[in-house]
């Protein structure tokens, strides 16, 4: 099936982009995902099926693909539209992170710093004795100002 009449829209954008950093090597964001096997589901390799399913799972111009377990391949039961803000809140931790809790490092001096990224901007909360008291720190004012990050210690 032709795409001819798609290949200017966003969406058609939105699914060359997932296939290009899942699938070619040449691709700065290849490292972050084919290159640590992030792969595309197989009918969506041909762009009709994926804006079918697209456009029946609420996608917008106004909001962005984002997999649920970032572990885990684009393929229709990991995947959503949402605002940037959930799909910034919905990071995966780094191989390189010094604590078992997001957003929350230690310092040079053995304390614990946390922070939330609020529409794109880095908002500190603050440096901790432990690395436990940062995380809930985290969580406790991103229930407060009701932001939709994923939490340490549940709910």
């Amino acid at each position: 099936m032709a795409v001819t009449g798609h290949t200017k829209t966003r969406l058609y954008r939105v699914w060359r982009d997932m296939k290009n950093r899942c699938m070619n090597p040449n691709n700065a964001g290849y490292v972050n995902y084919g290159g640590r096997g992030i792969t595309v589901y197989k009918d969506w390799l041909s762009f009709l099926p994926f804006r079918e399913w697209a456009i029946n799972n609420g996608y917008s111009d106004d909001l962005f693909i984002d997999r649920e377990d970032n572990s885990l391949g684009y393929c229709p039961t990991n995947c959503r539209f949402v605002t940037r803000q959930v799909q910034q809140a919905n990071r995966r931790s780094f191989k390189n992170s010094s604590s078992t809790y997001l957003g929350v490092h230690c310092t040079p001096n053995k304390t614990w710093t946390t922070r939330v990224r609020v529409n794109g901007i880095d908002k500190y909360l603050g440096t901790f004795k432990t690395e436990l008291e940062a995380a809930e720190a985290r969580d406790s004012f991103s229930k407060e100002h009701n932001l939709p990050l994923k939490l340490n210690l549940g709910a």
